[in-house]
């Protein structure tokens, strides 16, 4: 299990690694009611996260493979098909790193956060986990694969994809939870989070691709191999 952990653990930290979601719940916490939107925000975010992830897994398991048999070359395919998804989303990301579009977003974004409220939160968070992210879907499948892969007991299965879906749900929680203990004191050390987010993202998200990516294809092209151990 700690083999499987380790190979899923990498696409976790590409879903916690986001943004835009992590600015979007920096800014609920500046909000009329910060405690409520923050944690609406939250746990919308990880249900988002959750729910494809079990359907994922759902299907893998329903498929019955045999424990001694190799992947299946659809699950390999699967593999170079997602890792090419994460290389072009990675090469975006590269080119638009020093573009300079955060100042026509901020205004709508701060006009949705003065006025909402935590079902909305909850609904917003929702939406950036599964809706509006497909890199987010991407990285998920991938991780589900490599879940399944391990051809591990219905309960172990299930232990890692609940560490999964917590690990993807780091990077929203942190500010989350850093308010929620440390209160008003906190919000300087949060809003310097925020800035960081938004000079770097998108030098950020293309590295992380770039390795998930080839990651990924290198595992699909190893599965396609008929003397695949």
């Amino acid at each position: 299990m700690g083999a499987t952990f380790m190979n899923m653990l990498p696409y976790a930290l590409g879903i916690a690694i986001s943004p835009v979601p992590v600015t979007t719940v920096i800014l609920t916490l500046f909000s009329a009611r910060p405690r409520l939107n923050g944690s609406g925000f939250l746990l919308g975010w990880a249900m988002g996260i959750a729910v494809p992830a079990i359907v994922v897994m759902m299907l893998a398991i329903n498929q019955g493979m045999d424990p001694d048999e190799p992947p299946s070359q659809l699950a390999s395919v699967l593999r170079i098909v997602l890792g090419a998804v994460l290389l072009v989303i990675a090469i975006k990301n590269w080119i638009q790193r020093h573009k300079p579009n955060e100042g026509s977003s901020k205004p709508l974004l701060f006009k949705l956060v003065d006025a909402i409220s935590p079902w909305k939160a909850w609904a917003v968070g929702l939406l950036f986990a599964v809706v509006t992210n497909p890199k987010n879907m991407a990285l998920t499948v991938a991780g589900c694969i490599e879940i399944s892969a391990a051809r591990a007991s219905v309960l172990e299965s299930a232990f890692l994809l609940i560490i999964f879906v917590v690990i993807s749900s780091l990077g929203v929680a942190a500010p989350v939870i850093l308010y929620l203990l440390g209160g008003d004191a906190s919000k300087k050390t949060i809003e310097a989070w925020k800035q960081w987010l938004v000079l770097h993202k998108q030098t950020v998200m293309a590295l992380l691709f770039i390795v998930f990516g080839l990651s990924f294809v290198v595992k699909g092209l190893a599965g396609l191999n008929p003397v695949y151990p």
